[in-house]
């Protein structure tokens, strides 16, 4: 009889709290990393028009566009992705206008954002 109320007690008591993520900090985070991924992206696709041996030339441009038609994202974000990826050419415009030695250590580091970021993207959809 005992054992019976502490069980009843137990199931009165509140439910521990939660610690699966809030869907819609995990929704907002999720379009920042887009948004960062894209401004990656430009500047690739600038460092790669000026040293062309990284493969076609409009590799980092076609996905761009490839994130965008299998993401959907909202159109704001969509915007603020283009926008980002205009920022990180124009970026790259500014600092290089030839490729150098620069240009080319340039590409590795935004490669390597662009590869963390991309990382973290699809994280929760690899099988586990």
């Amino acid at each position: 009889m005992l054992a019976l109320a502490a069980l009843l007690l137990a199931l009165q008591a509140d439910p521990p709290p939660s610690t699966a993520p809030d869907a819609k900090a995990v929704f907002e985070e999720r379009q920042e990393d887009l948004i960062t991924l894209a401004g990656a992206l430009g500047g690739l696709h600038r460092l790669n028009q000026l040293c062309p041996g990284y493969g076609r030339v409009s590799i980092f441009r076609d996905r761009m566009k490839e994130i965008i038609d299998g993401e959907k994202p909202p159109r704001d974000t969509r915007e603020q992705m283009i926008a980002n990826f205009n920022t990180g050419y124009r970026r790259m415009t500014r600092l290089h206008f030839t490729c150098s030695a620069q240009a080319e250590a340039d590409f590795r580091s935004e490669a390597l954002a662009a590869y963390s970021v991309s990382e973290k993207l699809s994280a929760p959809l690899l099988v586990r």
